[in-house]
């Protein structure tokens, strides 16, 4: 295993929207035995039982926007007796740009909660239906939510991270670097409040698709595949000449205002290269020193993995990164 660390507003009108608020959220209620069990299981985490977990409240299928008539909803989960402000990260599932429910990342946005942060997991539009551009603006559209109603959720405005892996360590890693770009404000409400967030982890992610697929490029393992799959996503066949892919990277946007993030990878990963992530932090580190590179040259697979010791480490790392990035 390989670690490297190198150190690195705004008022709403959530109060006057509350009424808004209260038509969108559902009852909250503790995650169940039966739930919790299942959760503790999946995530296999030193401390992380089912006792622990069923502590947690829930307020489940939380609209958050609404695309022509299809709702997009969106579990928020927090402790038992929340701290006032608490810092909110985003959680957003991967599954090869297609579209996406709430429901996959639900034991770590659980887990997460039980570290004491309030965490939401969303849903978004993707393939085959949608491309790039709507799938982003969902995610933007979710973080916009959260801090309207910032008060009634009981977080901070100014505290929001976002974790994904593979396509979500993608929409993580947008979230964090491409604050005010036009392209990925589709209909969104709320557009006088801002989606910046201030720190995104992201497992496995993809930065840079024409490094990504160019020939002699970072992916050797179905080459073909990926290009196709990724093209349906990005609406046009690969070219490295072709604006759309360079607009869907994350690293096209990297400036001095983002955020810090942290990337992680399995050197095993043989759906999306490692030197996805040691590209992206090379750029991310020198305009956001706080930026880390957490990198698994033995275990692991792609993303969060059945490898215990490595996820153990890499969530441990993950807390530890939110802690120091999100707390005041």
């Amino acid at each position: 295993m390989r670690f490297r660390h190198h150190s690195a507003h705004l008022v709403t009108n959530a109060l006057v929207l509350a009424s808004l608020f209260a038509a969108h959220a559902a009852e909250p209620g503790c995650i169940s035995d039966e739930i919790a069990a299942k959760y503790a299981r999946h995530l296999n985490l030193e401390g992380v039982g089912k006792a622990r977990l069923k502590r947690v409240i829930v307020k489940r299928d939380i609209e958050f926007v609404r695309r022509n008539d299809r709702s997009l909803l969106l579990d928020f989960y927090s402790a038992t007796n929340p701290p006032k402000d608490q810092a909110c990260i985003v959680v957003i599932t991967g599954g090869g740009f297609n579209a996406q429910t709430k429901s996959k990342f639900a034991p770590y946005a659980a887990y997460l909660a039980t570290r004491g942060f309030a965490t939401a997991s969303i849903s978004y539009r993707g393939r085959p239906n949608h491309t790039y551009k709507a799938t982003i603006a969902d995610t933007k559209a979710a973080v916009r939510f959260l801090r309207t109603h910032a008060a009634q959720f009981g977080i901070h405005p100014d505290r929001f991270g976002a974790m994904g892996q593979s396509a979500g360590g993608h929409l993580a890693a947008m979230l964090a670097v491409s604050n005010d770009v036009a392209a990925f404000e589709e209909n969104n409400a709320h557009k006088n409040v801002s989606s910046r967030i201030q720190a995104a982890a992201c497992f496995a992610g993809v930065f840079d698709f024409i490094s990504r697929l160019r020939d002699g490029g970072h992916q050797t393992n179905g080459l073909q595949t990926k290009r196709k799959t990724n093209g349906e996503w990005i609406g046009v066949k690969f070219s490295p000449r072709n604006a759309k892919w360079t607009e869907a990277s994350p690293i096209a946007y990297v400036n001095k205002n983002d955020p810090p993030l942290l990337l992680v990878h399995c050197r095993s990963d043989k759906t999306v290269p490692v030197a996805q992530s040691e590209q992206m932090y090379e750029v991310i580190r020198k305009t956001a020193p706080q930026s880390r590179l957490l990198i698994f040259d033995e275990g692991g697979g792609h993303g969060i993995t059945k490898a215990s010791d490595v996820n153990q480490q890499a969530w441990d790392a993950t807390v530890e990164f939110f802690n120091q990035t999100l707390r005041p």
